[in-house]
C-alpha cells in the first residue's frame, strides 16, 4: 500500500485558506440575509391571513348569535300560539257542549209537548 506524502501547511496556505472560509461564510450569510427577508415577507401574509380568518369567525359568531335569537323567538311565538290554539279548542268545546245540551233540551220540550 503505498503511503501518501503528508503536505505541511504554510502561514499563507492557511491565511489563503481563512480567506476563502470567510468569502463563502460571507456568501452563506447573504443568503440567510435572504431567505430572513423571505420569512418575514412570510410571516407578514400569515398575519394578514390570521386578521381575516379572525375577523370572518366574529362574523359568524354574530351571525349564530342573531340566528339564535331568532330561534328563542319563534320559539316563543310558537309557544304563544299553542297557548292560543288550546284556549281556542276550549272556548269550541265549551261552545258545542252548549249548543248540543240546547239542541238535547229542545227536543226533550218538543218531546213533552208533544206528550200532552
Amino acid at each position: 500500500m503505498a503511503v501518501m506524502a503528508r503536505e505541511s501547511w504554510t502561514d499563507e496556505r492557511l491565511d489563503h485558506l481563512s480567506e476563502r472560509m470567510d468569502e463563502r461564510f460571507d456568501l452563506v450569510d447573504e443568503r440567510f440575509k435572504l431567505v430572513d427577508a423571505r420569512f418575514d415577507r412570510i410571516d407578514e401574509r400569515f398575519d394578514r391571513a390570521d386578521a381575516e380568518v379572525k375577523l370572518r369567525f366574529e362574523q359568524v359568531d354574530e351571525r349564530l348569535n342573531r340566528i339564535d335569537g331568532d330561534l328563542q323567538e319563534m320559539r316563543i311565538a310558537l309557544k304563544d300560539l299553542h297557548d292560543d290554539n288550546r284556549a281556542a279548542n276550549r272556548v269550541m268545546t265549551q261552545g258545542f257542549i252548549a249548543l248540543s245540551g240546547a239542541m238535547v233540551s229542545g227536543c226533550v220540550l218538543i218531546a213533552g209537548v208533544a206528550a200532552f
